[in-house]
């Protein structure tokens, strides 16, 4: 029989250790104790993890480029050498699925898990969502109180009182914490009720303001924003959702205005709308002495004047 491989650095084939990494993350052994004994670093433990959540053990293979040497085919015998096609230089903006850099970053956006309602669904659901209220809200506070790098997996689960298996079956990473206050979930109700003779620049600015305030406190959302500006992998995320953000904004307007969302004059005018948002939200987060609203419909005003100075 053959001997068990390990999983020490170097001596196993990479798609074990891989392997071996995310078994341990999901029986909820501590990302730190993963990466010292394996010899990985946390940023390849969360992306192995994402990979596995989205495309099981399939993931592993898509994920890693180089393959394993153990698992390498052997080589073609020197008498029948293999026929080699030749190299497709890749599409520019383009993937393999063929779709746009934006509608990738919009997919990622979309595929994180949002929190549910509490105060809709049964019994099993409503206490879903007040577990999964409650883990964030811990988190948050950890993120605050001693850094977001130094607050570990374990430290909001005991926090939360529920296992670091339970965290995982709410979210997928720490920086899917951050981003589950549900707001843009939102935006399309609040954004059709809106009244139709509201111009639509003003209307993307109101409907943005009241999904914000039906989820989270004004501070909840400063603490979120400064948090997003201060660490650099929650600013990569929050590229995506940037993306994602447009894309709805310029799929609700397109309904309004009866125009197809995919038009460059409808897609432009989403980019424009959110950048101004993003603008005014991010000054806001600096000095909360800005009225929010206030600044948010000033700057609606401007940007329905063409932006003229």
């Amino acid at each position: 029989m053959a001997a068990r491989p390990t999983t020490e650095p170097g001596t196993a084939p990479r798609r074990l250790v891989r392997l071996e990494a995310v078994l341990r993350s999901i029986r909820g052994v501590d990302p730190e104790t993963i990466c010292s004994e394996l010899g990985v670093t946390p940023e390849e433990l969360e992306n192995w993890r994402d990979e596995f959540v989205r495309a099981g053990l399939s993931g592993f293979d898509a994920a890693d480029p180089e393959p394993d040497p153990a698992e390498e085919p052997q080589a073609a015998p020197k008498s029948a050498p293999a026929r080699t096609a030749p190299e497709k230089k890749p599409e520019p903006e383009k993937d393999r699925a063929g779709t746009s850099w934006r509608e990738q970053a919009g997919r990622r956006a979309a595929s994180r898990l949002r929190p549910a309602d509490p105060n809709t669904g049964g019994l099993r659901e409503r206490k879903k969502a007040r577990t999964r209220a409650l883990i964030r809200e811990q988190a948050m506070r950890l993120f605050h109180e001693q850094g977001y790098a130094e607050t570990t997996v374990n430290q909001i689960a005991e926090a939360a009182e529920v296992s670091p298996s339970t965290f995982f079956r709410y979210f997928n990473t720490k920086e899917d914490v951050v981003f589950a206050d549900d707001a843009e979930s939102r935006l399309p109700d609040t954004f059709e009720a809106i009244p139709p003779d509201v111009g639509p620049v003003r209307a993307v600015f109101r409907g943005l303001l009241d999904a914000m305030a039906s989820t989270s406190d004004a501070e909840s959302v400063r603490q979120q924003v400064l948090l997003c500006l201060s660490v650099p992998e929650l600013r990569a995320v929050l590229f995506d959702n940037l993306t994602q953000l447009m894309n709805e904004i310029a799929e609700l307007v397109a309904k309004r205005v009866g125009r197809d969302p995919g038009d460059f004059e409808v897609r432009t005018f989403a980019a424009a709308v959110q950048g101004v948002w993003y603008s005014v939200l991010f000054d806001w987060a600096e000095d909360p002495g800005i009225d929010l609203e206030e600044a948010m419909m000033k700057a609606a005003d401007q940007l329905e004047h063409g932006l003229t100075l």
